[in-house]
């Protein structure tokens, strides 16, 4: 009894409070990324990138000194980058953004829908990879 009243009381702690139904979910931080390319494939370090909120057409991506509720967008040896993760208020039915990346005179850009279950966000569509040309 003592097992089932504890299993209980770890789900609730994990609950959204915000929803008429709660929702058991998880610790996890999760983010959505993409990874920039050139012609020729090889990953891009070093471009510039924006994830812009179709809705409003404002970009999501944090200002000088900005924190909390924006990205930072900081790529890998692998080229990439990240576009939204959990901190980024996402609407529960989904949310489309346009992700654009530039270096040089290159660039690239390209929806990505992405959703939100009540804990966590995901991607519905959108391409993993962008390849910039000139």
């Amino acid at each position: 009894m003592k097992a089932v009243l504890l299993m209980l009381a770890l789900l609730a702690a994990g609950c959204r409070r915000d929803q008429a139904t709660p929702v058991a979910c998880t610790m996890e931080f999760r983010t959505l990324g993409i990874t920039v390319v050139d012609t020729a494939g090889a990953p891009i370090v070093g471009a510039e990138i924006d994830v812009v909120r179709r809705a409003t057409g404002a970009s999501i991506i944090c200002k000088d000194g900005e924190e909390g509720g924006c990205v930072q967008p900081a790529a890998g040896a692998d080229g990439r980058y990240e576009t939204v993760h959990d901190g980024v208020p996402v609407a529960e039915g989904g949310e489309a953004f346009r992700v654009s990346a530039q270096r040089d005179s290159a660039r690239a850009e390209a929806e990505l829908t992405v959703g939100f279950d009540g804990c966590h966000i995901y991607k519905v569509e959108g391409p993993d990879t962008l390849r910039l040309e000139s």
